[in-house]
Order: C-alpha cells, then sequence, then structure tokens
C-alpha cells in the first residue's frame, strides 16, 4: 500500500515538472515583451538569443552583458525600448538583434563613446519606428564600417575615409545620417589614384550614398604634386560615394608649375 502510494506521488511529480518545464518553453517561444528592470531583461534576453544553440549569438551576448556596468540609467532604458519594439516587429535574434547590439558595443567602446552612445541609440530608436528591417541592417554595418575603420563607402570602384572621429549620429526625414560640423580631411581611393579634400564639413546620406560638403582644398599630394603648388578650393559640393567624382557649385584651381604669381 505504501509502496502504490509512493509510486503514485512519484508519477504525479513527474508530471507535474514536465507541465513545468512545457510551459516555461512555450513562454520563453512567446516572449512578446522584455522586462523593464535591466537584471530581468538579461535574462529575458539570454533565452532569446541562446536559444537556437548559435554559437556568435551566444559570444555577443555574452560581451554585451558584460558590458553592463558602462551603461548609463537612460542608456540602459533605451536599449530595452529598442529591444521591446524590435520585438513587437518580430525581428529575429539573428541577424537584427546579433547586430544591433554588436554595433551598440562598437560605439560604446568609441573614445568618444560615453557622448556618441547615446545619439547612437537615439538614431536606433528613430529607425525602427519609421523605416524597416533592411535600413536598421544597414545602419548598424554602416556605424561599424565609420566607428571601426573611419570608412563612409567601400567598393571596388572607390573608397571613401574620414580622418577624425568627431562627428554626430542624427535623424533627417526618414533615414539616419552623420553629421561632421568640424573641419576634416574626406579621401578617396581607387585603381586610378587617390586625392584628398582637406578642411571640410558635411553630411552623409549613407542609404542613398549621397555626401553634401561644404569648403575645402582639394590637392594631389598622393599622385607627387606638392600640395601648396597645385590644389583646388571648392565651394559647396556633393559626392556619389559609389564613384569617385566630386560635384562642386564652383572650385578655383591652382598651378604654380604652370602659372607664377607675385
Amino acid at each position: 500500500m505504501t509502496n502504490g502510494t509512493f509510486k503514485k506521488r512519484l508519477i504525479f511529480l513527474a508530471l507535474t515538472l514536465t507541465f513545468s518545464f512545457s510551459s516555461f518553453a512555450q513562454k520563453k517561444g512567446k516572449l512578446k515583451e522584455f522586462s523593464k528592470e535591466f537584471p530581468t531583461y538579461l535574462q529575458e534576453l539570454n533565452v532569446f538569443m541562446t536559444a537556437s544553440e548559435n554559437s556568435e549569438l551566444k559570444k555577443v551576448f555574452k560581451s554585451f552583458s558584460k558590458s553592463e556596468s558602462s551603461f548609463s540609467v537612460s542608456e540602459k532604458e533605451k536599449i530595452i525600448g529598442i529591444s521591446n519594439k524590435m520585438l513587437g516587429k518580430r525581428l529575429r535574434a539573428k541577424p537584427h538583434f546579433l547586430n544591433f547590439l554588436s554595433s551598440l558595443m562598437i560605439v560604446n567602446k568609441h573614445v568618444k563613446g560615453e557622448i556618441m552612445l547615446p545619439q547612437w541609440l537615439a538614431v536606433v530608436d528613430e529607425t525602427v519606428d519609421n523605416t524597416t528591417a533592411k535600413k536598421l541592417m544597414l545602419f548598424c554595418a554602416f556605424t561599424d564600417g565609420l566607428v571601426k575603420d573611419n570608412t563612409l563607402r567601400s567598393s571596388r570602384s572607390a573608397s571613401w575615409k574620414v580622418n577624425t572621429n568627431d562627428y554626430q549620429f542624427d535623424f533627417e526625414m526618414i533615414e539616419p545620417i552623420v553629421l561632421f560640423n568640424k573641419d576634416f580631411n574626406l579621401s578617396c581611393t581607387a585603381d586610378g589614384g587617390s586625392y584628398t579634400l582637406e578642411g571640410t564639413k558635411g553630411k552623409y546620406y549613407f542609404v542613398s550614398n549621397e555626401w553634401e560638403g561644404k569648403g575645402g582644398v582639394i590637392n594631389w599630394k598622393s599622385q607627387g604634386l606638392a600640395k601648396d603648388s597645385v590644389y583646388a578650393t571648392i565651394s559647396d559640393y556633393k559626392i556619389d560615394t559609389r564613384t569617385t567624382s566630386l560635384v562642386a557649385d564652383s572650385s578655383i584651381f591652382y598651378n604654380k608649375y604652370d602659372f607664377h604669381y607675385l
């Protein structure tokens, strides 16, 4: 009698545990909102990111969770808010959360990360709200290239780079942009050679590959020509970064090898 009762209890306990694990698994699979408490959010994100047993997702989550102490209270709130919006739009752990968190950590580690991260998060928030998942992924990829390698755009036809880390992320109309409000050098490299535009400012619409600039001096030092002998000063100008060409409203070309000035 006692043995039969014990067996019944074991069966009941086993059924209870099976039901509990099943319910937990269903709950994990139907996550609709992350907690607004960051420690709990991390636990939920861990389940969300590691459910597929993907090593890349596990690695990114581990790195992100270790960075927790570097985020301010407002940054944590923004990260959770963005995550919930992404979840609401049914964006996946890979590639969406993977690329978002990877880029976030790259920005956070930047020399000006303390200033840059809040700007970047605000732009991501706007991007999730007002554009598509594809543009969000493009913005993350662009961020990685700019922050790590100072690259605006690089392809087989042309590579455009900046020599500054002083820029701002912003959102204009329906797309993210980057503002360069202080003088810097913009360089173009291609198979046919290279040139540098010094002392310029501007903003970059990376989705449409359009750069709008103001002022600067172009030299051909890379071609063996002295920068103080052959150069051009330009006013407002535009660049399609898929090409090497620059179109300016007006410019003045100087060639002291052919002309002599008093």
